[in-house]
């Protein structure tokens, strides 16, 4: 469940400049999209999670944060015996 979460809400802009000053080879290539919870850094999915895109009727803000818990609390409950 931490992996899922962390994974939906790692995508980041750019690499850190340290990083990529360590591991060139790193590289973010086009096409693809630097998430450090992945296990190449680099991820051919886009962030499938943005903010407003859903609307809840409590009127809970739909953050990526927010969503990727509801996400990842579904996942766990379908999991369940």
């Amino acid at each position: 469940a931490n992996y899922v979460y962390s994974l939906l809400t790692g995508y980041q802009a750019q690499q850190p400049a340290a990083l990529l000053k360590k591991y060139p080879e790193a590289k973010t290539g086009e096409g693809m999209y630097y998430n450090p919870y992945f296990h190449s850094l680099n991820i051919s999915m886009a962030p499938p999670l943005a903010d407003g895109q859903v609307t809840y009727s409590d009127g809970t803000k739909a953050s990526v944060d927010q969503m990727a818990k509801d996400v990842t609390a579904f996942l766990v409950w379908t999991a369940e015996p």
